[in-house]
């Protein structure tokens, strides 16, 4: 309310205020669950981090992948040196003076430049390799995650959009309720004006109004908190929605076999999928733990170049070298075998997990089900006043009850 009064007195030109008061007054178009559904899917911030990590797992495939690909290093040194001594050859005569063992006769300053650059390219490298396994096994994880988030997304939006239907029910009888309780009131207070009752029934009449009054007011509340956590799933706040008409169709699932669609979620179900996919991940924790005591064999070729303003020198240097390098780990403190046992754990841990996992549980507790409680129906229609009466209700219409949505949009 506080920004409609600030529109309301501000000074503004009467055309232009004459605008900013309709757009608060005009009520917005009721949004369909499928356009809420959308909303969630382009707001959720749950979803966007999923999302965000699934790129950020994607991006260490590539990562890893690197460490297959041809290496090329250039590497360049600019020095100043100064030599206070050096040695002398045994052989040199007497006449060579005492400076005959310095660089160049006596050159003790001088300056150097040198460039290296190196191409490297590995022909076996067990470790980055299985790296590699590891981060695709990781995106697949991820996958399977992402697919989880938005299905729980699903449903999370489809119970807060119902909850919102069921509460405008609730609110709708509590309206009802207490213009009855209302007119009862006001026929024991002409009853008790006439002499017909005592005033004992007309105090019962009025706390029983109150109590009516008191429900409507937690049922205006409840349906409150129902726009509010519909607006935390989408990010966007909606005015009034549409209720479900009577086109909508509801069927039995096909097949209607209970046993198929329990199989269907212990082979599909993301969550499942997702910790299959954590102990494969594991898994190739422990290959790359093992995969530390390989050698590594790598082919390189490099170029060098040199000059310096040593006196009496001329030209530079400069060389080349092709040749294949190996490196085998002998002894290194016995971490590979460490980092194989923890891996190996973790596998396990993973494994287990899986096993005791609650989405494992779940679809297996589904068989226990008797087939008798699956079979119950009703006997007698859930009411669907909702959709019979209207196929679209905005909640700005209750403005003239106690405008619950007035009070929430501002």
């Amino acid at each position: 309310m506080r920004l409609a009064h600030w529109a309301v007195n501000a000074p503004y030109d009467p055309l232009l205020l004459a605008v900013l008061t309709a757009s608060f007054v005009l009520p917005a178009q009721a949004a369909d669950l499928i356009t809420i559904t959308r909303d969630a899917l382009d707001n959720n911030a749950e979803l966007a981090s999923a999302r965000s990590a699934y790129l950020g797992v994607e991006a260490g495939r590539d990562v890893a992948r690197g460490g297959l690909l041809p290496q090329i290093n250039a590497s360049g040194t600019v020095a100043h040196n100064e030599q206070y001594e050096s040695q002398g050859s045994s052989q040199a005569g007497a006449g060579a003076g005492a400076g005959a063992g310095n660089v160049s006769a006596g050159d003790d300053r001088y300056n150097t430049v040198s460039l290296t650059l190196e191409a490297t390219q590995a022909l076996y490298d067990e470790v980055t390799r299985r790296q590699v396994t590891q981060a695709e096994r990781q995106i697949d994880q991820q996958v399977y995650l992402l697919a989880a988030t938005e299905q729980q997304l699903l449903i999370d939006v489809a119970s807060a959009y119902f909850d919102i239907l069921r509460a405008h029910e609730v609110l709708e009888a509590r309206f009802a309720q207490e213009r009855a309780i209302g007119r009862q009131l006001e026929q024991a207070r002409e009853q008790f004006e006439v002499g017909l009752i005592a005033i004992t029934e007309v105090e019962e009449a009025r706390a029983t109004f109150d109590q009516s009054r008191a429900d409507r007011i937690a049922a205006e509340s409840s349906l409150q908190v129902a726009f509010e956590a519909l607006e935390q799933l989408t990010g966007q706040r909606y005015a009034s929605i549409e209720a479900l008409g009577d086109s909508m169709p509801i069927a039995l699932p096909e097949p209607s076999s209970r046993d198929y669609w329990v199989e269907q979620a212990i082979e599909r179900n993301p969550q499942v999928l997702a910790q299959q996919a954590g102990i494969e991940v594991s898994r190739s924790g422990v290959d790359i733990a093992r995969a530390g005591r390989l050698p590594t064999l790598s082919a390189f070729g490099n170029y060098q170049y040199g000059d310096s303003d040593i006196d009496n020198t001329t030209g530079n240097d400069s060389s080349s070298q092709v040749g294949i390098r190996a490196n085998l780990p002998i002894y290194t403190g016995a971490v590979p075998a460490r980092a194989s046992a923890r891996a190996l754990i973790n596998w396990k841990v993973a494994s287990m997990i899986s096993n005791l996992s609650g989405a494992r549980r779940s679809s297996r507790f589904a068989r226990c089900i008797p087939k008798s409680a699956t079979m119950w129906k009703p006997s007698r229609p859930v009411s669907r006043r909702s959709s019979r009466t209207a196929a679209r209700w905005k909640q700005p219409a209750l403005a003239t009850r106690s405008a619950p949505v007035t009070s929430w949009m501002f």
